[in-house]
């Protein structure tokens, strides 16, 4: 998976391996595209892409095997476009934003299987 980004004041469109490329700088402007932790920025951006290339391949395998199930794709997506929209928003982070440091969000509610899903077959 390739992730595109974008310049907030050009709105130029740049690459994870740019950022990685140039420590956490902007590829065009050459300026931090982080107050701190501009290396940091990198590898995060980058293990971005590593966990959703893992996402890709791991669907597809499930995929592969047909399952008799369907996923609920709000539950999957739904975490990931909160963050993505945070980012985007230039929120800031709920945890500080350091090497090591978990940045996870609220649970996500479960989704109740469907009843048929629970009863024994026979």
């Amino acid at each position: 998976m390739k992730i595109t980004l974008y310049d907030r004041e050009s709105g130029r469109e740049f690459l994870v391996r740019q950022v990685v490329d140039s420590h956490g700088h902007n590829p065009w402007t050459g300026r931090p595209l982080s107050n701190e932790y501009t290396a940091i920025l990198g590898e995060g951006l980058e293990a971005v892409e590593i966990a959703g290339t893992a996402l890709q391949d791991a669907l597809d395998r499930i995929i592969g095997m047909a399952p008799d199930l369907m996923i609920e794709s709000e539950s999957l997506i739904g975490p990931l476009r909160e963050r993505v929209d945070r980012l985007n928003a230039g929120a800031p982070a709920t945890e500080p934003a350091v090497a090591g440091a978990a940045t996870t969000g609220p649970p996500s509610a479960p989704v109740p299987a469907p009843a048929s899903a629970t009863e024994p077959t026979g």
